[in-house]
């Protein structure tokens, strides 16, 4: 779901930039076009000191043909800078939502791994004749949890055979 979400963001940025892009490639002094509309995440990842929307501003105050050179030359450094920004915070995104999956993997295979063992140790009592030894329950998964549950009756069953059949035996043998 992380993922999905950050790529969404990504979609939507990157689609900014490349309308950005378009709208520098448009703009002279004599014939400013539509000022763009940038997204929320634009402005949150890419120009989150609103220094392009700032200049962007200026651009459509500016009378003189040299400010608006300089201004243009600006823009044009501040698009740079901008993309950068993006894809920097973007690729740490991507890195981070990396990093929790391979946590999230890990821990989860220890709790597995920590369930097996304790099943398995109630299968090496019980094939050791300590029937009607339980497993402890915490710290599992809900399918554990059930399985452990079973396990624990199936122990309990299993003593509770032994000793009937072994009254059985003895009432005979006194027989």
């Amino acid at each position: 779901m992380y993922f999905v979400v950050i790529t969404i963001i990504v979609f939507f940025v990157v689609v900014d930039l490349v309308f950005f892009k378009g709208f520098l490639r448009r703009v002279d002094i004599e014939n400013l076009p539509e000022k763009p509309n940038l997204s929320f995440f634009f402005h949150l990842f890419c120009d989150p000191n609103n220094r392009l929307k700032n200049t962007l501003t200026k651009l459509y105050e500016i009378k003189n043909p040299k400010d608006f050179t300089k201004l243009m030359m600006k823009l044009d450094i501040l698009e740079r800078k901008v993309t950068y920004a993006c894809f920097t915070w973007f690729l740490i995104l991507y890195l981070l939502g990396i990093v929790m999956f391979f946590v999230i993997t890990i821990s989860s295979y220890r709790r597995i791994i920590k369930s097996l063992r304790k099943l398995r140790e109630g299968f090496e009592r019980i094939m050791n004749h300590d029937y009607g030894y339980q497993v402890s329950l915490g710290g599992d998964f809900k399918e554990f949890e059930e399985t452990i549950i079973a396990f624990n009756k199936t122990s309990k069953g299993i003593k509770t055979l032994n000793e009937e059949l072994l009254n059985i035996l003895k009432e005979w043998g006194e027989r």
